[in-house]
């Protein structure tokens, strides 16, 4: 069964500037401006996708079928739960207090536990029967993410902007540079060195 989750608020700031993007390519013209823009997007979204985690922080509300006393949300880190809501036994939606759970994050993974004297309630059968909304990423800026992901997504940024196409007729046709792959397996959430 896929997860089932909703991005609430996305990130605000890219994950790294125009500007030190710029400075890779050695150039100083603002011409190309939205095209960088569009390349760190894009990286971002490509590392995010490597490393398994959220570059800035972002809002998510995650929805389960029914509680039990250990959550494993699917985004690591989270720095804050927001909302807690259910679905009760007569499908009328509850909100429940943030203070019953312990947040727990872990290298790999972020749990959500019930405390020891909270009765967990009844859950209507539904499919998006808990909704749990949280926030996740890094941090609100590029100097929260480990300098590992911030380089990489420089380097695929400089390498797209200077092979605008998929390939070069007469070289050798290569993919993503290496050193982009090494520097976000080595973050990748499950990564073993």
């Amino acid at each position: 069964m896929s997860l089932l989750y909703t991005t609430i608020s996305q990130a605000v700031n890219p994950a790294v500037s125009v500007d030190d993007c710029k400075l890779d390519l050695r150039i100083e013209h603002a011409i190309d401006d939205a095209l960088i823009l569009s390349y760190i997007n894009a990286a971002s979204k490509y590392a995010s996708e490597v490393v398994g985690r959220r570059l800035i922080s972002e809002t998510i509300k995650y929805s389960i079928q029914d509680f039990c006393s250990v959550l494993e949300l699917p985004f690591t880190p989270v720095s804050e739960i927001t909302e807690i809501q259910y679905f009760d036994a007569d499908n009328v939606t509850q909100t429940l207090s943030i203070t019953d759970f312990y947040l727990y994050n872990f290298d790999n993974k972020t749990e959500l536990v019930v405390k020891a004297d909270v009765v967990i309630p009844s859950v209507f059968d539904r499919r998006d029967g808990v909704n749990i909304s949280f926030i996740t990423g890094f941090g609100a800026n590029s100097s929260d993410i480990p300098a590992t992901i911030t380089r990489a997504i420089r380097l695929l940024v400089a390498h797209w902007y200077e092979n605008r196409s998929s390939t070069i007729v007469g070289f050798a046709v290569n993919e993503i540079p290496m050193g982009v792959e090494s520097m976000l397996s080595s973050e990748r959430i499950g990564w073993v060195a």
